[in-house]
């Protein structure tokens, strides 16, 4: 017996989980399959398979065992003994098992082992394989900026991120319902990034908005942006779930958006000096047939652009021909538009006129600025012409030699 035991060829033993990979809590149906190439039955063949951590034998197991003998199964362990295999032949046994964690988990079997040929400690007999189990995609929104003012947009932000540090998702979707009112902005300035090739393709005025066949890389994350845009009010706005392929998914994300009525402010300073770079100031005092220039600072104070922003004044007249420039330097025609106050200072804009020459006399002069936005507003710059006049009067009596005589002198400021 034992040299016919040294003529015969080992039995193999594979094993393949199919499919793989699978979502967390899925099943996998894993395949062992046994062979060997003599012209004679193999008998009493013996096998097992611990589990590693993260799988189990599913319930239930949906056991099929072609090879005859005995199948012992527990929660993470199965068990061949006394197995037949046909000559020249192979026969099969499988099980369903359940992953429970993420991530890759490597399974190898013991060595098979026959009657006839004893263990086969070699590199085909024992069967190893690995099933990936993956978790699903998770997602975040946020409104970029909130709160804001009706007529103006925010950008409406979706993250969607991928937790399998090792595998990619495919297949990525979701859809986002927005609340009433809130539609998409013209132009949308929709983008994604990191995301494939997906499909997203919102139009201006859609009410709802969707993204599908997303991929994004192991531990990445895909970036999803499109302006929308409200009367004013407050949305809340939730997300359906995002799913993948295999995964499936449950998590959805959730933000409001404020928006504001529009609150437009205008603000207008009008200064006078004797020379075009200043100290500029409310009034000045001048001798006649001097020059003044007048400054003009037209400021948006509100929370909404100013379009067709223009200054008058009583005197001066238009002031388009005016040397402006706003709060950075940069040049500006008028009719001026002035942004709303943001991180520099373009929201204000300077404008200087002059020389202009000086009347005698006290004179005040009115400004005007306006917009489409707002309501006129005004300011006022004075000068006045400088002269004193000296009268000197004497008083008496004073006819005769000795009297005394007062003077007085009258200093006026014309």
């Amino acid at each position: 017996f034992g040299c016919e035991r040294l003529n015969l060829a080992p039995p193999t033993l594979t094993k393949a989980f199919s499919p793989d990979p699978i979502a967390v809590g899925g099943t996998s149906t894993l395949v062992f399959t046994l062979s060997h190439t003599n012209s004679v039955t193999l008998t009493g063949v013996t096998f097992s398979d611990f589990l590693p951590d993260g799988l189990q034998i599913a319930s239930p197991s949906n056991l099929v065992n072609n090879c005859g003998g005995s199948v012992v199964t527990s929660t993470n362990a199965i068990t061949l003994t006394g197995g037949t295999i046909p000559p020249n032949g192979s026969c099969t046994l499988s099980v369903n098992v359940v992953a429970t964690t993420a991530g890759p988990h490597l399974n190898v079997t013991s060595f098979i082992s026959t009657t006839e040929t004893g263990p086969n400690t070699g590199s085909s007999g024992y069967g190893s394989d690995t099933l990936t189990a993956l978790v699903p995609p998770e997602i975040e929104k946020t409104f970029i900026p909130n709160p804001i003012v009706s007529g103006t947009v925010s950008t409406l932000i979706f993250n969607i991120f991928n937790p399998n540090v090792g595998n990619e998702l495919t297949g990525v979707a979701f859809t986002d319902n927005l609340p009433s009112g809130v539609v998409v902005a013209d132009p949308p300035n929709a983008s994604t990034s990191n995301c494939g090739t997906p499909t997203f393709s919102p139009a201006a005025g859609d009410t709802s908005i969707s993204f599908s066949n997303g991929t994004i890389p192991p531990g990445g994350t895909c970036t999803i942006r499109v302006n929308v845009t409200a009367p004013a009010g407050v949305y809340a706005n939730t997300t359906g779930p995002v799913t993948a392929n295999i995964t499936g998914g449950t998590d959805t994300a959730s933000d409001t958006l404020t928006v504001r009525q529009p609150n437009p402010g205008l603000g207008l300073q009008k200064q006078i000096a004797t020379s075009a770079i200043g100290p500029w100031r409310e009034f000045v005092a001048v001798e006649p047939g001097a020059s003044v220039y007048y400054r003009f600072v037209v400021e948006n104070t509100g929370d909404i652009t100013l379009t067709n922003v223009v200054v008058t004044d009583t005197v001066l007249g238009d002031l388009s021909s005016c040397s402006w420039v706003d709060g950075n330097g940069n040049s500006l025609t008028v009719p001026l538009t002035l942004p709303v106050a943001g991180a520099d200072e373009g929201h204000i804009a300077y404008g200087i006129c002059g020389p202009v020459t000086v009347q005698e006399g006290w004179h005040t002069n009115t400004a005007t600025a306006d917009s489409d936005q707002t309501n006129p507003i005004t300011d006022t710059a004075s000068y006045a012409t400088v002269g004193l006049v000296l009268e000197k009067r004497a008083t008496g009596p004073y006819m005769n030699a000795g009297d005394v005589v007062t003077y007085t002198y009258v200093v006026t400021n014309t």
